[in-house]
């Protein structure tokens, strides 16, 4: 047995200890190095992804805005329906320039090519998306990414309304290696483009300075690669996959460049160690305690790191200034970096490009941070949805730059009057998101009325001053919900109930939800209701007393939903015209009610049809070219239609409609005022007016036998009408002996549910021919 002394049997042993403690160390710091930098690439290609599709949401937007701007346009629709190419082809070109689209197309409905920018489709005259129609009117439009000569297309179809659909635009941002650079610069990745085109690789748009063919990826999204002899860490993320065609993008950062910023950290460590071992002899002790340690808290810091914990100041303390504190320092500097890459990314996706405010994604974690907080305490707090009134205007009238600024200044005003702890964001568009806290529905009232008193006010704008008005609408939790998406979606209902009712703030009503959802549904049915015909007329005759026989006819419109059963004129029409519907609805009343017209005449039957219209009617100037070429079609004289406008409707815009309305007079279409006498215009108004007749609302006619206040009404209005050299139609006659007072002041039409109910065109016909208005005249009164 060899003899050693305890000396070398301790130094042996600590030699020992040394060597294990140093390889040890040096592997963790190794390991965790590696995962350090493998969860960082991981990190950066996610946020990464999260920035391309902000982005692609924004090109998404901008071209939504963009194809919305263009059907608008009345030249461009009237060049739609003109079909006029070259016209057509120079507004797509103009309006492609404005937006620097790349792709403009427009298409009929039936899927064939009327203009195109795009050379091959122009020359050959085909439309190469007719596969994706039925999808695009199944949904009333179509954002996707597509494949045309081999090049990829961010493309949105949206269908031209003149005002029924006539033809689909087509609008399409390119996906280049613009793109592909702007990204990179964003976020410091390499990105790649590619599309697979019957297992054929037909795109390769790439940042890396050696294209690579894709096609042998596979569909995995994490993926180690290898380009030019360097290994990347890839994360595909398939943005089409059409079938017979993919599209995929991959982000990808090399993991040789992020080992390598380690390698003069590994060779410190290496070189430290083998200091230590040569020292150790004679001072292990020191070594051991004083390598180890900081070693210890290197290892410490690069987990943290790992973790994605930038916070912590990497301590050097007394290793400052030798290799332990330059590993240390580079650690601290290293997190610093990523922190800051990162903090810029994040603030980009969670914050509004334009005014700085936090974006919809950032609001709800701030509602969901309020949630949890108030939950703890017990407190209640509001969210108020805002709304710019017509800032559309704005735009049109100053141009979007200005309309830009208007925002911006907006937003500074909401940042100045919201609390200390609560972000106010910017939800889209015009709409804004403000949070106010300790508030319950005793005192959210007199809180939302500071609101508008801060900002509703002048805003100076280059020089201009624009006045802004606001419209609010607020819930509050938790009387009205307990979830994020719940309290935003019910201030989003009291916001819509504010511009219903035109009122400056509303909060939001418990069951409001179920009315909205209720109407939400009442509208899609409708729409579906006008396009399949499943709508009914109904018409309710007239008595001309001079002529004693019916000349006229009243025509209703019913719907009877085949789940809900009868839905009230009162309850759709309304809808009809806050969704924008009404346009399609009157046109389908018009010319269901003019075929059921030369549908009598076929049968012997010469009655006048009268139709109503409203104020949104009257706001379209399309309107009188429309009715004129239907009568031309139907071969109907103008004199065969009478159209029923109320008061109300005329006031709103009295100049536009004066003019609609001498448009028709000008063709010999008869007009009427409807409901008399309910509305608010003055004789003054009423003198200008280009109309054949007056109906004197039911109210007053319903117990005309009875009230003498009506009948001094009645009789009055019937005298002045006569001196204005207009007709009188009194509705609602309800009784004979109303009949004969109207008779007896003079006026020229009766209409109500004595004579006959409203009846479909089947009924009503067989009543007609067996009315005889000289039967009331043999039961006269004693």
């Amino acid at each position: 047995m060899i003899d050693i002394s305890l000396r070398n049997k301790i130094l042996i042993l600590f030699l020992s200890l040394i060597v294990i403690s140093s390889i040890t160390t040096i592997a963790a710091v190794l390991l965790a190095t590696n995962n350090s930098v493998e969860q960082q690439a991981q990190d950066k290609l996610k946020v990464g992804l999260r920035v391309f599709e902000q982005i692609m949401d924004i090109r998404a937007n901008q071209l939504f805005e963009s194809a919305e701007v263009l059907t608008a346009d009345f030249g461009f629709k009237a060049a739609v329906l003109d079909k006029d190419e070259q016209t057509l082809i120079s507004v797509l070109e103009n309006h492609g320039a404005r937006i620097d689209a790349d792709l403009m197309m427009l298409a009929s409905l039936d899927g064939k090519l009327l203009a195109s920018t795009e050379a091959t489709t122009q020359e050959t005259k085909s439309f190469p998306f007719t596969d994706l129609l039925s999808e695009a009117r199944k949904e009333g439009g179509l954002m996707k990414t597509v494949m045309l000569n081999g090049k990829a297309y961010q493309m949105l179809m949206l269908q031209v309304n003149a005002p029924v659909p006539v033809a689909w635009a087509v609008i399409g941002f390119l996906i280049d290696r613009n793109l592909a650079n702007q990204l990179k610069e964003l976020t410091n990745l390499e990105v790649s483009f590619t599309a697979i085109y019957r297992d054929s690789q037909t795109l390769n748009i790439s940042t890396l300075p050696l294209d690579k063919n894709h096609s042998s990826m596979t569909k995995e999204a994490w993926q180690r690669i290898l380009w030019d002899d360097n290994e990347y860490l890839a994360l595909l993320s398939p943005l089409v996959d059409g079938g017979y065609y993919q599209v995929n993008t991959i982000l990808s950062t090399s993991l040789d460049e992020a080992f390598a910023r380690f390698s003069p950290l590994k060779i410190q460590i290496l070189s430290i160690s083998g200091i230590a071992l040569l020292i150790s002899v004679i001072m292990g002790f020191f070594i051991a305690r004083n390598v180890t340690r900081p070693v210890n808290t290197l290892v410490t810091a690069a987990q943290r790191i790992s973790s994605g914990d930038y916070s912590e100041q990497i301590a050097t303390g007394q290793y400052k200034y030798n290799e332990i504190g330059k590993l240390a320092s580079s650690f601290d500097r290293m997190q610093h970096e990523i922190a800051d890459r990162e903090e810029k990314i994040l603030y980009q996706a969670y914050h509004d490009a334009l005014t700085g405010l936090a974006n919809r994604s950032s609001a709800q974690h701030h509602v969901e941070e309020h949630l949890k907080h108030h939950q703890q305490v017990e407190q209640s707090f509001a969210l108020v949805c805002i709304n710019l009134q017509k800032f559309k205007q704005v735009n049109d009238t100053f141009g979007y730059q200005i309309g830009d600024q208007l925002l911006q200044a907006f937003a500074q005003k909401l940042e100045e009057i919201s609390p200390p702890e609560c972000t106010p964001a910017r939800l889209g568009g015009d709409e804004f998101l403000l949070v106010l806290n300790d508030i319950n529905e005793d005192t959210l009232s007199d809180e939302l009325e500071t609101v508008l008193d801060a900002l509703n006010t002048n805003y100076c704008i280059a020089s201009l001053e624009i006045p802004v008005s606001v419209r609010l609408g607020a819930s509050i939790y938790p009387e009205h919900g307990f979830r994020t998406d719940q309290l935003l979606r019910r201030a989003d209902i009291a916001l819509n109930a504010a511009k219903a009712k035109e009122l400056s703030a509303s909060i939001y009503e418990q069951g409001s939800e179920e009315k909205h959802l209720h109407q939400i549904r009442l509208v899609d049915d409708l729409k579906i209701a006008i396009s399949e015909d499943q709508l009914t007329m109904f018409y309710q005759p007239k008595v001309d007393l001079h002529q004693k026989r019916v000349t006229q006819v009243e025509s209703l419109i019913r719907w009877f939903h085949p789940e809900l059963g009868f839905i009230a004129p009162d309850e759709f029409i309304g809808l009809a015209e806050q969704s924008g519907l009404m346009p399609s609805l009157s046109r389908w009343v018009i010319r269901n009610v003019l075929n059921d017209c030369m549908d009598w005449k076929s049968q012997g039957f010469e009655l006048v049809m009268a139709v109503n219209i409203s104020a949104y009617d009257l706001a379209h100037d399309d309107l009188p070219d429309y009715v004129f070429g239907l009568l031309k079609e139907l071969k109907l004289k103008p004199d065969d239609l009478i159209l029923e406008v109320t008061e109300s409707a005329v006031m709103q815009d009295p100049k536009q409609a004066l003019m609609i309305l001498t448009r028709f007079r000008e063709q010999g279409i008869k007009l009427a005022i409807d409901d008399y006498g309910t509305g608010y215009s003055s004789l003054s108004q009423l003198k200008s007016l280009p109309v054949d007749e007056l109906k004197i609302d039911m109210s007053f006619v319903l117990k005309l036998d009875q009230n003498k206040d009506d009948q001094a009404i009645v009789q009055s209005t019937i005298e002045m009408g006569h001196c204005l050299g207009l007709n009188i139609v009194a509705e609602g006659v309800e009784s004979r002996e109303s009949w004969a007072l109207l008779e007896g002041y003079g006026c020229d039409k009766l209409q109500g549910y004595y004579i006959s109910k409203p009846q479909n065109s089947a009924n009503f016909i067989q009543w007609f021919k067996d009315y005889d208005v000289v039967n009331e005249y043999s039961q006269e009164l004693s």
